[in-house]
């Protein structure tokens, strides 16, 4: 571990939008890096030297050779499985230097004083479905290991940047492009909060040169600044040019519900509930926040201008249904 020269970083996950940055971000910060993923996304355009091992993170086998190696940390991006958490943290326990577990601020409890800081009582919340139930399993396993390997649990509120495979500031801008109404779920007035990929990769980053806590601690990685949904499509509105057609809509009066939400069909990629979360924690260990919103925002609208051609708008089920409800074509 630490005192052999190089530092040495394993990453889990690496090969989409918050991994390529922790990578990145390592890489230029001098820490020699091993990516392990089961190469379903091409990890090609890693910075040179990186190391790739490809392997399915169920493979205790191919996760005990990894420790072997010693790293002076660990950084879990892929920890969406308790049962692949446990194996990597019984593998790696007195075998790394620390431990970062990438968690979620979906796992508090909605208290109505915002923002939440880390000693908000913790779910599942219907909300979040298998995710968020997945990621509060993730961090009672976390706990139970606390006593033989230093862990520290980062909880981020919306992650949004370049790479973003779920497309949640696209489908704003399509619609916003096309001059199409954008349906806000229910009253669309609830405050929400984002912190951009490069942000938390750059807390990976800082926490994994830090000195590690004594057993377990959480840290929000969440910047000050929020908005509303409504605001959101402003916002985009305003760094695209146009003048946004917004349209509140009752999501029980469409056949749909935020228990939980559900991808496979929509009005509007984030819930109607607020999520702000207390960063301060966080920059007491002298970490700092760079991306503004409007910066998070502009820089997608610089990303969508460079898309090429004009590609259709696709409607879910949903916008559709709430489309014949105010009398108006697609």
């Amino acid at each position: 571990m630490t005192g052999r020269g190089q530092r040495r970083a394993v990453v889990f996950g690496g090969s989409r939008m918050l991994g390529r940055n922790v990578v990145a971000q390592a890489v230029s910060a001098g820490w020699d890096v091993t990516v392990l993923n089961r190469g379903s996304t091409p990890p090609g355009g890693f910075p040179p030297g990186v190391a790739h091992v490809r392997a399915d993170r169920a493979d205790r086998a191919a996760v005990r050779s990894l420790a072997e190696s010693e790293p002076d940390v660990v950084i879990d991006l892929s920890s969406y499985e308790p049962g692949h958490v446990e194996i990597a943290l019984d593998a790696f326990a007195a075998r790394c230097g620390s431990y970062l577990l990438m968690s979620s601020g979906s796992i508090y409890i909605p208290q109505p004083l915002l923002p939440w800081d880390e000693d908000v009582p913790v779910g599942p919340v219907g909300l979040w479905g298998e995710y968020g139930r997945k990621k509060a399993e993730n961090e009672r396993l976390a706990q139970r290991w606390a006593d033989r390997l230093p862990i520290t649990v980062l909880r981020p509120p919306y992650v949004l940047g370049a790479g973003d495979h779920m497309r949640r500031l696209e489908f704003i801008l399509e619609r916003l492009s096309a001059g199409a109404t954008i349906f806000l779920p229910d009253t669309g007035n609830a405050c929400i909060q984002f912190a951009a990929a490069t942000d938390v990769a750059a807390a990976c980053v800082h926490l994994a040169g830090a000195r590690p806590p004594d057993g377990l601690a959480a840290l929000n990685v969440a910047p000050p600044e929020f908005t509303t949904l409504t605001g959101l499509v402003e916002l985009a509105a305003a760094e695209l040019g146009v003048e946004p057609s917004v349209e509140p809509v009752p999501l029980a009066r469409i056949g749909l519900s935020n228990a939980p939400f559900s991808w496979a069909d929509m009005v509007f990629p984030f819930a109607d509930s607020h999520f702000v979360l207390d960063g301060r924690r966080l920059e007491a260990t002298g970490f700092r926040y760079r991306t503004s919103l409007r910066a998070l925002v502009s820089d997608a609208v610089a990303r969508f201008r460079a898309r090429p051609g004009d590609q259709p708008l696709e409607r879910y089920p949903s916008e559709l249904r709430a489309l014949d409800r105010i009398g108006q074509t697609a």
